[in-house]
């Protein structure tokens, strides 16, 4: 079980580079207006790459001590319930975390007993986001935004379908899938 606790409230791409790359210098009257559409532009990339693209807290349960996170992750934090149904933080000195493979794994040097009460008894919860993306993915955001602002009064299908196709030509190796 996963949940994004806390999602990404800003894009990797600022006003700005929006307003270089729509040729919008000097006009700051459509600010706030391109803050939001970059904003829906993350999300759909975010949303095509299924992976955020800016700063997320997760939260992940596990039935046990087997733990291997969806996401490279910082600031983890691994709780469980104990034998009497009570939360315990497990100490950061009781674990080791382990990146060397595909997916950080959390290796518990010695576990305690966990309670049978609950679905998931051990949670863990961590950060992940790049600081810095992909020139990749920041031209996709460019893309999809300029697209938004572009045809904000009228929107054809084929505006979409265009812009859809370059955003997953774009990204296409960043998920691993070719267009």
């Amino acid at each position: 079980m996963k949940k994004i606790v806390t999602s990404s409230t800003t894009s990797p791409v600022t006003v700005n580079e929006l307003k270089q790359h729509l040729l919008l210098w000097g006009d700051d009257s459509y600010d706030s207006e391109l803050d939001s559409i970059l904003l829906a532009a993350s999300d759909y990339v975010a949303g095509w790459l299924n992976r955020p693209v800016g700063a997320t807290v997760y939260s992940q349960g596990f039935k046990d001590f087997n733990i291997q996170l969806d996401h490279d992750g910082t600031g983890i934090v691994v709780k469980y319930f104990d034998d009497n149904a009570t939360e315990q933080t497990l100490a950061s000195s009781n674990y080791i975390v382990d990146s060397t493979g595909d997916r950080t794994r959390i290796v518990v040097k010695n576990e305690p007993i966990i309670g049978n009460d609950y679905s998931f008894p051990v949670q863990v919860q961590y950060s992940t986001g790049a600081t810095t993306v992909s020139a990749r993915v920041k031209h996709a955001i460019l893309i999809a935004s300029a697209t938004l602002f572009e045809n904000r009064a009228e929107n054809s299908e084929t505006q979409k379908y265009n812009c859809a196709m370059t955003v997953a030509r774009l990204l296409g190796p960043e998920r691993g899938v070719f267009v």
